[in-house]
């Protein structure tokens, strides 16, 4: 997450690298903190869900590379991703 982001990969926890994708990338986030969402609440954000408390990080990574919701896990799943595919 911190290299999509364009940082050093060690520059931010998981969490903080989340929550930085939101402020840069998502209209209305600007103004948060990066400790505010969950990994879990920030994808759902970023993959547009409606109740960002109704999936599981590995359903979200998976749902956003197209693969069945449970093939990998959550790192697995985001290790495979070239960029984050929002919503």
């Amino acid at each position: 997450m911190n290299t999509i982001n364009g940082d050093a990969i060690w520059a931010y926890t998981f969490q903080e690298a989340c929550n930085k994708y939101l402020i840069a990338n998502i209209s209305g986030y600007s103004g948060i903190g990066i400790n505010k969402y969950t990994p879990e609440e920030a994808f759902s954000i970023i993959r547009d869900k409606s109740d960002i408390r109704s999936h599981t990080l590995e359903e979200l990574m998976n749902d956003m590379g197209s693969y069945g919701l449970h093939d990998y896990t959550a790192r697995e799943s985001l290790n495979k991703q070239e960029s984050i595919t929002e919503g």
